[in-house]
Parts: structure tokens; sequence; C-alpha cells
């Protein structure tokens, strides 16, 4: 039970952030692009990995967030008595996780990857 809560919890955390970019982004439109790091670089090509937060993609993360937060409530009951809980939850927060990949990339490849 303590994994499941854990996961739950953090999704509220990342709802509260999501809605903390959503609030701060359209009182005062920015764009944040921040560059991790490169993962391969040649002459040709360098393919980098990083975010990209505007206004769409912290409208999509409020979306996103709201929506695996109560799946994930509801999931708790549903799943109570299913042996594999944490494999389920886990599977879940992973999902979640590439979803909000997918909408942060700030390249194709990365949008691949989520």
């Amino acid at each position: 039970m303590g994994s499941i809560a854990f996961i739950c919890t953090n999704s509220i955390f990342m709802l509260l952030l999501s809605l903390f970019f959503f609030i701060e982004n359209f009182k005062s439109p920015f764009l944040i692009d921040y560059s991790i790091g490169s993962w391969f670089s040649t002459e040709l090509i360098n393919i980098e990995y990083g975010i990209k937060i505007d206004q769409l993609t912290s409208s999509m993360l409020v979306v996103i967030t709201t929506i695996s937060l109560f799946a994930q409530i509801y999931s708790v009951e549903y799943m109570y008595f299913d042996p594999h809980k944490p494999r389920f939850f886990s599977y879940l927060a992973m999902f979640t996780f590439f979803m909000l990949i997918l909408v942060c990339s700030n390249n194709l490849f990365l949008m691949f990857v989520g």
C-alpha cells in the first residue's frame, strides 16, 4: 500500500506543479525551452533532449495530470483485492510519465520516445 500512496502523492504534486505552470503562463506568457544535454551528435545531426513549456503545453499538462490522478484514485478501490496492484500502479505511473514526456518534448526524437 505504500507504493500506491507514493504514486498518488506524486500525481498530486505533478498536478499542483502543472497548475502552477498553467496559471503563471497565462498571467504573463513565457516559453521555457531547456536543453538538458546531447544524445547523439555528428557533423550532420545533433539530437538533444530537453523540455519545452509554452501555453499549449501547460494546458495539456493540467489535462494529463488531472485525468491520471482521477484514474489512480479510482483504481485504488477497484484494484483493492488484486494481488498485482504494485505492478499495475507502476505501469500507470510510467504511462503518465511518458505522456508528460510526449507533451513536453522539444524535438521529434524525444516525442517518439514519449
